[in-house]
C-alpha cells in the first residue's frame, strides 16, 4: 500500500470530499448518542480523497501563511505499520500568529487487528513559513501509547508536510509524509487534512 504523493505547482480542485476523518453517530431509543468510530476502509479512503483533491495544488507562499487567519484542520494519517495498514483521525490546530501548531491523532484502525485504543498528541509543532522548497512548512511529532490486543505499543511519528491551496484560501489544505515507530514496529505513510 503506497500513500505518498508530491505536491506540484498547479491547482488542482476535485470533487468535495463530504465527512471527511470524522465518525458516524446514531441515537438509541433512550436518546442516548452512540459514536462509531470509522472502519479502516473509511479512513484509508478519507486519506485518498484528500491526496487526491489536494494533488498538484501549489504549496502556500510565506505571505499566505504570515496573513492567515488560525484554523483547524481535519483528515486521516495512513500508512504501512509492519507489513499491514494502520489509519487514523488527525486534527491539526494551527496557529499562524505564534507560528505552532497542536495535533492529535485517535481512532486507530489496523488493516487486520481492528481498533488501537489511545490517542498521539503534540503540542509543540512548529509552522515554518519561510522554509524553502525542500524543507516542510510544517513538522510535528506524535506521541503517546496505542493498546491492541492486550498490548501497549509506546508510539513516536513525527509528520512533515506543506500547506496547500484550492481555490482562494492559499491554505486550505495540509498534505506530507508520516514516518516513526509503534512500539518495536516501523510506520511509514502519509496524512492530509483540510479546514
Amino acid at each position: 500500500m503506497n500513500f505518498h504523493i508530491i505536491p506540484m505547482i498547479c491547482v488542482a480542485s476535485l470533487a468535495f470530499l463530504a465527512g471527511c476523518g470524522g465518525s458516524s453517530s446514531s441515537s438509541t431509543d433512550e436518546g442516548a448518542v452512540v459514536v462509531t468510530p470509522p472502519t479502516y476502509a473509511e479512513l484509508t479512503q478519507d486519506l485518498t480523497d484528500l491526496e487526491t483533491k489536494y494533488s498538484g495544488a501549489a504549496r502556500a507562499t510565506s505571505v499566505d501563511i504570515n496573513t492567515a487567519a488560525n484554523a483547524t484542520y481535519t483528515g486521516a494519517i495512513a500508512g504501512d505499520l509492519g507489513g499491514s495498514g494502520l489509519a487514523g483521525d488527525l486534527t491539526i490546530a494551527a496557529d499562524f500568529g505564534a507560528n505552532t501548531a497542536s495535533v492529535t491523532a485517535t481512532n486507530f484502525m489496523h488493516e487486520t487487528d481492528g481498533a488501537y485504543a489511545g490517542t498521539l498528541t503534540d503540542t509543540g509543532g512548529v509552522i515554518a513559513p519561510t522554509a524553502p522548497g525542500v524543507n516542510t512548512q510544517i513538522s510535528a511529532t506524535l506521541t503517546g501509547d496505542l493498546t491492541n490486543g492486550g498490548n501497549t505499543f509506546a508510539s513516536n511519528i513525527g509528520l512533515d508536510g506543506d500547506f496547500v491551496t484550492d481555490g482562494t484560501d492559499p491554505v486550505a489544505g495540509i498534505t506530507g509524509t508520516a514516518f516513526g515507530t509503534l512500539g518495536a514496529a516501523i510506520f511509514d505513510g502519509d496524512f492530509a487534512a483540510e479546514k
